[in-house]
């Protein structure tokens, strides 16, 4: 049986991108810094409020899984080098079979 590990270092990061030619170059910058272990995309539409108005926008969603100790680093490389002004940057502390989960702990910086 299965049961959210409460200690879990594993953290979901949530991001979009304009196109998928700039979500793959994104990921490839936090991949080979070893910021997360994998990343995977999916295209989306989202509706927002932007400058008083109403967009609606087909946008590439990326994943991030990572650990806890390396959020800071991600976030300010997803910061520098994103096309929007202000990126979606929504992380959450997840838990997963503890293969899964040792595999990226394997797969990421020692910081």
């Amino acid at each position: 049986m299965l049961v959210p590990e409460i200690n879990s270092e594993l953290i979901l990061v949530i991001t979009t991108e304009v196109d998928i030619e700039h979500a793959k170059i994104l990921a490839e910058k936090i991949l080979k810094r070893q910021l997360a272990a994998c990343i995977s995309f999916q295209s989306i539409q989202s509706q927002y409020w932007w400058r008083n108005s109403l967009k609606t926008s087909d946008e590439i969603q990326l994943l991030i899984k990572t650990k806890r100790n390396l959020l800071e680093k991600l976030h300010a490389l997803v910061k520098e080098i994103h096309t929007y002004d202000t990126p979606e940057f929504i992380f959450l502390k997840v838990s997963s079979d503890i293969s899964y989960e040792n595999w990226i702990l394997d797969s990421v910086i020692k910081a």
